[in-house]
């Protein structure tokens, strides 16, 4: 009930949402008027206009949601939200899913910050700003939706470690997945 309470929702704030433009990445911008956050849903930005934010401010959320769409974020969600309905049961799921958000937020930080407006400074005060506004849709990709601290530290880490390193435990995982799965 609650996921598809979720699903709904996001479907609802979609359908009367005022389509503001269709970006050349082949998303559609659409305006909330308040009543939705600004966050990503597969091919749609969802943008609370009623928001007062600088132009600088909102070129780096808009990035940052921008990042969630090209990297297809959304079909990782929906996917761990199946798996959840069906493995309700199984704590590796839960553990994996907030694992990936985590991991999505901070792909999407990184994203922002590659803007050739962008400034860590700014771009960690605006996360910190923000924090607050928080809304937990968790069907969403959104700005505000993870552990602000630990997204400044990963801001200003070096980041050495590339994504080729994470894929690596990925196979690991999923078969771990599996035989704590069956019996």
């Amino acid at each position: 009930g609650y996921y598809f309470q979720q699903f709904s929702s996001v479907v609802k704030a979609i359908r009367r949402s005022r389509l503001h433009s269709l970006n050349s990445e082949d998303y559609r911008l659409l305006h909330t008027e308040g009543k939705f956050p600004t966050s990503s849903f597969f091919q749609f930005l969802l943008w609370d206009n009623t928001q007062t934010l600088s132009a600088a401010e909102t070129q780096q959320i808009m990035a940052h949601e921008e990042t969630h769409i090209r990297q297809k974020h959304s079909y990782d969600i929906s996917y761990f939200t199946l798996l959840k309905i069906v493995f309700w049961f199984h704590p590796l799921v839960y553990l994996l899913e907030r694992a990936l958000v985590e991991n999505h937020e901070f792909a999407a930080d990184a994203g922002a910050l590659q803007h050739p407006t962008a400034d860590r400074q700014t771009y960690s005060r605006l996360l910190a700003k923000q924090s607050m506004a928080s809304l937990q849709w968790t069907v969403v990709n959104h700005f505000y939706k993870s552990k602000t601290l630990k997204r400044i530290k990963m801001m200003e880490k070096n980041n050495n470690i590339r994504w080729y390193r994470y894929a690596l435990v990925v196979p690991v995982i999923a078969t771990l997945f599996l035989v704590f799965s069956c019996q």
